[in-house]
């Protein structure tokens, strides 16, 4: 219900900061983050359980997307302050 749209905006807001920092470790020129910079024994297992997550094309489609679920949610009520 769009009563609470504004309990979801915070998590949704939260993956953007998380994707838009993933992109982060992109190289320039590069099309996806290399499996040396996971650093975390974590990140390591994620990296090569699942490489092709972290393709540029799909980490800036995630941005997109969540971007547009942010919209949807502020035109439906306003973020509160």
């Amino acid at each position: 219900p769009k009563s609470e749209h504004h309990r979801y905006r915070a998590a949704m807001a939260y993956a953007l900061a998380a994707f838009e920092e993933v992109l982060k470790f992109v190289p320039p020129g590069q099309d996806a983050i290399p499996a040396d910079a996971f650093t975390s024994e974590v990140g390591r297992a994620r990296y090569r359980k699942g490489p092709g997550a972290f393709d540029r094309d799909l980490i800036e489609m995630d941005i997109d997307s969540t971007r547009r679920v942010l919209a949807n949610i502020d035109k439906s009520i306003p973020p509160r302050d």
